[in-house]
């Protein structure tokens, strides 16, 4: 580590002589992965030779920097040819401690874009590792069960839902210790194999001011419920549906009476289907269904509502699957709505030409406002068309969706504005439209292939 100079100098010796100091011959220690440079076992020898020779057992587990990792087989041999007695490896197993079990695997960057077959092959395939592991674990009936992995499953903004749903069901997480309110960030506890967190609710208590990954679906049973956001206040009736769009600021306020049905849903599940993926864009920032405006599709959309419920609290054979098919249920009954309600603005070449004109307008007041809070809604109603009849013709206009135009042209100003190191990243991502620096960050190196800081590092240098 010493090439890294400064506070990393000499940072071998300090974890050398610390471990000493603090581990005895009979303690278990757990790496965490990334251990050695080492490209092959070969080159990884004498990391593998200083471990061992340090007290105590040591139990190692893959980082994403360990290229020498081999099969368990070639690892062993590796092991049993040198002499290593004071080393195993965790993986595809579980160990010991007592009567603590411990289990784990790396695991995989949750915020990578699991729509790419390489990224989703990998990320199943660390579930099926770490599923392993929990089970081996857990037959045993230990004390308690404790998972180590290389990559964390709650990381700022981010939550590997598969991940702690696997921790939840074999123990090694409390469930309700993981679902909490930070400052206005709602960490949302999906129940397993769902993507789902389903609440008959019937509390008084107002939310404050709050945001999460998931989406929102809420609706009345009896009484009334307010919410806030977008900063337009809605009430809701009996049977009404609100949808509330993925990372939207929103606050509620319930009467002293009354029962609802509250529903969080993973937004990156359904986005692997394409006209789902499609039909979200159109829910931004929210999406209000009254009974009194459109009674058929309320009623068959609470209905639906209803259904989850029962299979959600239910003990059915296939009951992650029933669920899933009715939530697929849920979103297409809407989309097929909306589509009938938009079928008889069949285009003419006439209205195409008008279509271009007025996209073209309104591309350019997005370029000049795109700083600005801008909901899909309120653009729609600029351009004249329906949420959804606005949402599909943007896309054959502009061969982009309007959230991911408008998210272009904020990284466009903030690429600008970047160039200036005396301006703070956080206020950068705030003035360029980005309501938190981890969504800034994200969707910035998707787009650029750099993160922030890394692009004003080669902008100052070039």
């Amino acid at each position: 580590m010493d090439i890294f100079g400064g506070r990393w100098e000499g940072h071998t010796d300090k974890i050398i002589r610390h471990w000493r100091e603090l581990i005895a011959p009979e303690d278990t220690v757990v790496l965490g992965g990334d251990i050695s440079w080492g490209i092959s076992l070969a080159e990884a020898k004498g990391d593998f030779a200083l471990i061992d020779s340090l007290p105590g057992r040591k139990i190692i587990l893959k980082g994403n920097h360990d290229l020498w990792w081999e099969t368990a087989s070639k690892m062993h041999r590796f092991l049993d040819e040198n002499g290593f007695a004071s080393i195993d490896f965790l993986h595809n197993n579980c160990f010991f401690y007592g009567k603590t079990a411990l289990c784990g695997t790396r695991g995989w960057p949750f915020e990578e874009d699991f729509s790419d077959p390489h990224n989703e092959k990998i990320f199943r395939r660390e579930l099926l590792r770490l599923e392993a592991s929990l089970r081996l674990g857990a037959a045993e009936q230990p004390e308690e069960i404790i998972c180590f992995l290389h990559y964390p499953p709650l990381y700022s903004t981010y939550r590997c839902e598969a991940i702690v749903e696997l921790l939840k069901k074999y123990g090694s997480v409390s469930p309700g210790k993981i679902e909490n309110l930070d400052g206005t960030t709602e960490t949302v506890d999906f129940r397993f194999s769902t993507a789902i967190r389903f609440y008959h609710n019937m509390e008084d208590a107002d939310f404050p001011l709050h945001w999460h990954a998931p989406g929102e679906i809420i609706s009345p049973i009896e009484g009334t419920y307010t919410v806030t956001i977008a900063g337009k206040t809605v009430t809701l009736q009996p049977h009404d549906v609100l949808i509330i769009a993925s990372g939207e600021l929103h606050s509620i306020r319930a009467p002293k009476t009354g029962e609802r049905y509250i529903m969080n849903y993973s937004v990156s599940y359904f986005h692997q289907i394409q006209d789902m993926a499609e039909l979200f864009n159109t829910f931004y920032p929210f999406r209000l269904v009254t009974r009194q405006e459109d009674p058929e599709l309320a009623d068959q959309l609470f209905a639906v509502l209803a259904q989850i419920e029962g299979e959600y609290f239910s003990t059915n054979v296939c009951r992650e699957s029933e669920i899933m098919a009715l939530m697929l249920h849920f979103f297409s009954i809407f989309g097929r709505y909306e589509h009938r309600q938009n079928s008889e603005q069949v285009l003419d070449y006439p209205k195409q030409q008008d279509h271009m004109r007025r996209f073209a307008e309104l591309c350019a007041y997005i370029n000049n406002h795109c700083t600005e809070r801008l909901s899909v809604e309120d653009l729609a109603s600029r351009a004249g068309f329906s949420v959804y009849h606005f949402s599909r013709l943007f896309k054959e206009n502009t061969g982009m969706t309007c959230h991911n135009y408008l998210v272009a042209r904020r990284i466009i100003y903030a690429k600008a504005l970047l160039v200036d190191d005396t301006i703070p990243i956080t206020e950068i991502a705030m003035r360029s439209g980005f309501n938190s620096i981890a969504t800034f960050n994200r969707l910035f190196k998707a787009q650029i292939g750099y993160t922030p800081t890394e692009y004003r590092q080669m902008a100052s240098h070039g």
